[in-house]
């Protein structure tokens, strides 16, 4: 199996490293990424991970944030030209994790007639301090939910396809041939969207602008975005980012009432030498239970199908009673009819 990433960025310097060394360690193969326009070490980073032909780096220009139309075209290359299995496409700040072994193991348990598979998005709480992010920021929200307070949306990871659309955000895919499966938990992303005062105010700014210069664009696109960026406009940014700073009286009451989860599963990934995931009895457990899962799933897919084909032939069935119930009524009453037809005719 070949996994490549693709990966969008713009002055990502503070955590592009770390990003791309956990996924190459957590199974991912080539990452192809398209830098919007970077002014910090962000290329110089990039350059790195292209000499060791890790990476290849697709630049992209003009205000605009057209997502949607460089994703796509970065997924597409992944299965035209690198020849890419399966597809991740990410963003700087979030991490995909295997619920056991390597995204390549959990991605080998997914049977061939699905195409794709949606990953639920946890939000980490920014916390104050020094040190990386992934040290400080350990607490995360148990059910993560968008500034409109809807359910986060998902992210999708997709086989590869040439003709594969990715929607803005990552969200969604489509393509022909691509069937989701199941909802199974075998993959989630960890998402570190805001880490400090310099970063959120600059990627806030940032992004709302491109959004703002997009062309035609729906208007539930970058929703959440652009909010933010009319708090900046406002000047009411750095009272958000405080709100967003939780110390330790509420986080111990959030935790309490099971609104935050303590997680330290990234923090000790990247703080060990080696591989950390469990390659041996828990991948085995999730193996089994994925496998019962997925027959399960085609067992139920087989019999709504069953049940589709029994209600298509009812139906026919039924058309084909009524036209004989037609057609005999016709011919039982013909006699009566054409009596009651002369019997006008004479009386007229």
């Amino acid at each position: 199996m070949r996994l490549v990433m693709t990966l969008l960025v713009r002055d990502e310097q503070e955590l592009l490293a770390a990003n791309l060394d956990y996924h190459l360690r957590q199974g991912v193969d080539f990452v192809l990424v398209s830098d919007h326009g970077s002014t910090d070490a962000t290329p110089d980073i990039l350059a790195g991970y292209v000499n060791r032909g890790l990476a290849r780096v697709l630049p992209v220009e003009g205000e605009a944030k057209d997502q949607g139309t460089w994703v796509t075209r970065m997924a597409r290359l992944a299965a035209a030209e690198h020849e890419a299995d399966w597809v991740l496409n990410n963003d700087a700040d979030e991490f995909w994790w295997p619920l056991a072994g390597t995204l390549k193991d959990m991605l080998g348990l997914i049977p061939p007639r699905y195409g794709q598979l949606a990953v639920p998005r946890h939000n980490f709480i920014a916390r104050a301090g020094a040190g990386p992010f992934w040290e400080r920021m350990v607490i995360r929200e148990a059910r993560s939910q968008n500034l409109v307070g809807r359910e986060l949306e998902p992210n999708a990871i997709h086989r590869g396809h040439p003709e594969v659309v990715v929607e803005l955000g990552n969200h969604w895919v489509r393509a022909p041939g691509l069937a989701p499966a199941p909802a199974l938990p075998l993959i989630e992303v960890f998402h570190f969207p805001i880490r400090t005062w310099e970063q959120f105010e600059h990627k806030v700014a940032r992004e709302g602008h491109g959004l703002l210069a997009l062309r035609d664009r729906d208007p539930d696109v970058g929703r959440d975005a652009l909010t933010l960026y009319e708090l900046h406009r406002r000047g009411d940014l750095a009272d958000y980012f405080a709100q967003s700073i939780l110390d330790e009286q509420r986080i111990e009451a959030g935790v309490a009432r099971g609104e935050l989860v303590l997680d330290r599963r990234l923090e000790r990934f990247l703080s060990a030498e080696g591989e950390a995931t469990d390659t041996g009895p828990q991948l085995v457990a999730v193996s089994r239970l994925a496998g019962e899962a997925f027959a399960l799933a085609e067992k139920l897919a087989g019999s709504e199908e069953a049940l589709g084909d029994t209600q298509r032939r009812l139906d026919e069935v039924s058309r084909k009673l009524q036209a004989l119930r037609d057609s005999r009524l016709v011919r039982l009453t013909a006699p009566l009819r054409t009596a009651y037809y002369r019997a006008r005719r004479k009386r007229s």
